[in-house]
């Protein structure tokens, strides 16, 4: 599926077998890939940030050829996980933040205050550490 950098859509790669696959340099920012295997493939230099990884499968996962767990890749990708406690509003934020917009750009497009955004912010950045 073609997602043009306009592209509200979200990509959905929940369930995918991707298993073993060399993803090098993908650009999988904001994407669906809750419940995809994902075990053994090469994420170096992949975009994540705010990709939903929750419910999938991460064994064996390397990135620049060394194998890394699930919360060294959430925490050196950006990738948001759910079992981390993460709402669906800062799964919201965090692509909107990753997209390049001004947190008054976000707090105008989502209709609340500058402060409640920052706030937001802030917890998605204390759960990915």
């Amino acid at each position: 599926m073609f997602r043009s950098e306009h592209s509200q859509e979200r990509l959905d790669l929940s369930g995918a077998d991707l298993s073993g696959a060399d993803l090098s340099g993908a650009d999988l920012s904001g994407v669906d890939l809750s419940g995809a295997d994902l075990s053994g493939a090469d994420l170096s230099g992949v975009d994540l940030f705010g990709a939903d990884l929750s419910g999938a499968e991460l064994t064996g996962v390397q990135m620049a050829g060394q194998p890394v767990t699930p919360a060294e890749l959430v925490a050196r990708t950006g990738a948001v996980a759910p079992s981390l406690g993460s709402t669906s509003r800062e799964r919201e934020i965090a692509k909107l933040v990753h997209a390049g917009l001004s947190n008054a750009e976000i707090a105008a497009r989502l209709l609340v205050s500058v402060r409640t955004v920052e706030g937001h912010i802030y917890r998605i950045t204390r759960k990915m550490m």
